[in-house]
């Protein structure tokens, strides 16, 4: 999946973790089920540009959670990174 996550979200994550003194690792991602390729590649189509022709792969999927950090409370600004395509434009 795209794992993209807001610069807001990542500064209102650091200060939710300290006010609530989380303690471990948490991933901060934001919640697309699309591939890197189809969420730049729509990015890319909006903005007129040529589709991208992605090299060197990597080997299946990865997947990471942010359900651990939603668990703890923290609501993400951006979950489904609108944001941050429109600012890609």
């Amino acid at each position: 999946p795209a794992t993209i996550i807001h610069r807001d979200d990542v500064v209102k994550a650091l200060e939710f973790a300290l006010d609530n003194r989380l303690a471990g690792v948490y991933n901060l991602v934001n919640d697309i089920s699309d591939t890197k390729a189809s969420y730049m590649g729509a990015i890319v189509a909006a903005a007129g540009g040529e589709p991208i022709n992605w090299v060197g792969h990597g080997t299946g999927p990865k997947t990471l959670s942010n359900q651990k950090i939603k668990d703890a409370g923290y609501v993400f600004l951006d979950p489904l990174a609108e944001r941050d395509g429109q600012a890609l434009l």
